[in-house]
């Protein structure tokens, strides 16, 4: 086989496997079990509580993509949806949490939406 061919099919094997491995980074960022595993080492969450939040994970997970499903198209509409969805669940997180938790985890969630607003900073 000319050189020229194994160099296009080890690009192309290169391409894939990256696009692959980015595709299960994502899908396991938003798993409800790794956002509580996560969560419960920032926060040291009780068993009790883990569970709780595991299952409010879980509903927003669902309800996001069913509001992905049911999308217009309308890109403005669905981040407002989506902001208003992450406030609600923000609220429902909270209630499970104790005072000291609800104040690192409003510390976490400001470090987060920093680095969000950093990364469409450096997009454009």
């Amino acid at each position: 086989m000319p050189a020229k061919y194994l160099y296009s099919i080890l690009i192309s094997i290169v391409f894939i496997w990256t696009a692959c491995s980015d595709s299960q980074e994502q899908r396991r960022r938003f798993n409800p079990a790794e956002r509580t595993a996560q969560l419960t080492e920032e926060l040291d969450l009780s068993e009790e509580q883990a569970q709780k939040i595991e299952i409010i994970f879980t509903e927003q997970q669902q309800k996001i993509m069913q509001l992905r499903d049911e999308s217009s198209g309308d890109r403005y509409e669905m981040r407002e949806t989506m902001i208003e969805m992450r406030n609600e669940f923000d609220e429902k997180i909270k209630s499970v949490l104790n005072e000291e938790q609800q104040k690192k985890y409003e510390q976490i969630q400001e470090e987060r939406r920093a680095q969000r607003r950093r990364f469409r900073e450096d997009r454009q």
